[in-house]
Order: C-alpha cells, then sequence, then structure tokens
C-alpha cells in the first residue's frame, strides 16, 4: 500500500473512502462462524474485498467495517446450530477489539404461526446471547426480528414483528419480554408458553446474581 496513491491521502480523507465503501445499507448474514478461522463467513456476494486487499488495508479497515454494519443471524442458523456457541464462535471469530463496536446483531426467527418448540428455544438462544453480551458486549444492541401471527379460537389475534433486547439493561428488557408472552398467553395458553416464562423468570434471577456480583 505504501506505493499507492490510497496512501499519499491525509488520513481523514482515507477514512472516509473506507467508511463509503465497507458501509452496507443492508445487514450481512452469517453463514458461518466458526472461532478456528481468522472471520467468519458471510454471504460473499457482499463481502467487502477491501479488507482483505494487504495488512496495511486490513489494519486499517476492518475496525471500521465491524462498527459501520449489522450482522445477522438468520433462522435456518438458529435452527440447525447451538445458537448460543454460534454466537460465542462468531465473538471469537471476529475478535473481541472488534465485536466491542458491533452495533447491532439480529437475530432472525423467521415465521412462526404457532407457539411451538422452536419458538421457545429461538428466544431462549438470543436471551442467552444477550445476557452473554451484557458481560462482553454492552455497547452493542441486540434486535430479535420475528414473523408471529396467532389467532385464538375466538379470532382474537396477537401479531409480532419485531423487539429488541438491550444487553446495558437486562432487567428490563427481560420485563419487556414477559409483556409480550402475557400478551400471547391472553392468545393461546400451552405448555410451551408457560414454559417459556419459566425460562425468563430463570434468566431473571442470572441478570439479579450478575448484577449484585458486579455491585
Amino acid at each position: 500500500m505504501d506505493n499507492s496513491p490510497l496512501a499519499k491521502l491525509p488520513a481523514e480523507l482515507r477514512n472516509h473512502i473506507y467508511e463509503l465503501a465497507l458501509t452496507n445499507d443492508k445487514p450481512y448474514i452469517i453463514l458461518n462462524c466458526l472461532s478456528k478461522k481468522r472471520s467468519p463467513t458471510l454471504e460473499r456476494s457482499r463481502t467487502p474485498g477491501l479488507v482483505s486487499t494487504c495488512k496495511a488495508l486490513r489494519a486499517e479497515t476492518t475496525l471500521l467495517f465491524y462498527a459501520s454494519n449489522e450482522f445477522r443471524f438468520g433462522s435456518a442458523f438458529l435452527d440447525r446450530y447451538d445458537g448460543v456457541q454460534a454466537f460465542r464462535d462468531f465473538i471469537k471469530a471476529v475478535g473481541q477489539a472488534n465485536a466491542e463496536v458491533l452495533p447491532c446483531v439480529t437475530f432472525d426467527v423467521g415465521t412462526v404461526m404457532c407457539i411451538n418448540e422452536y419458538l421457545r428455544t429461538s428466544i431462549t438462544t438470543v436471551v442467552l446471547c444477550a445476557f452473554e453480551a451484557a458481560k462482553d458486549l454492552p455497547h452493542c444492541r441486540f434486535r430479535v426480528e420475528i414473523s408471529l401471527k396467532i389467532i385464538s379460537n375466538d379470532w382474537r389475534e396477537f401479531r409480532i414483528d419485531r423487539f429488541e433486547l438491550d444487553p446495558k439493561d437486562m432487567t428490563n428488557s427481560i420485563s419487556y419480554l414477559r409483556t409480550i408472552l402475557n400478551q400471547m398467553r391472553a392468545i393461546e395458553d400451552s405448555a410451551q408458553l408457560a414454559g417459556m416464562l419459566d425460562d425468563l423468570a430463570l434468566f431473571e434471577r442470572k441478570v439479579v446474581q450478575a448484577l449484585n456480583a458486579k455491585a
């Protein structure tokens, strides 16, 4: 890069060029995040080559790349793999310094038409990942996207498209999620939903214990 015209530009101008080249208005879908790899496998069609052009450019651009984009775990990924371990592997693959600047991680649960085991597992995974992030990535925002439509026998309807969990305030995040689950319970009371509320109570105790340990 030393002989490149890019290297002769002022740092401020280079950073502006990098920002334009690296920022994507759509999230990057995580396809694989094995920690043995130097970086996670993303959608190849939109992975920028700039971060892998040379060592000098990689050093200048990697942090900005992770700080400027949203990363998404898709529903197929959550369905096939241990979502919590996948999230841990993603952080290891990205590296702690890059992970700390992630602005948003999205978990796309997909379309769910009823309260079932997949829904329970997905929400459990997301809350556990947010709890993990609360320890190591307190500035990262977690968004859960789920297309959920439940209609009761008397035609009452419950819909939800997305909600967010804030690792900086897990107590309120859990309270918010409990409100959503109780709204669902008013439409369809089931063993799965009761189990989800029990899971949430367990998470809440863990959060309280973690907060007391910090105090």
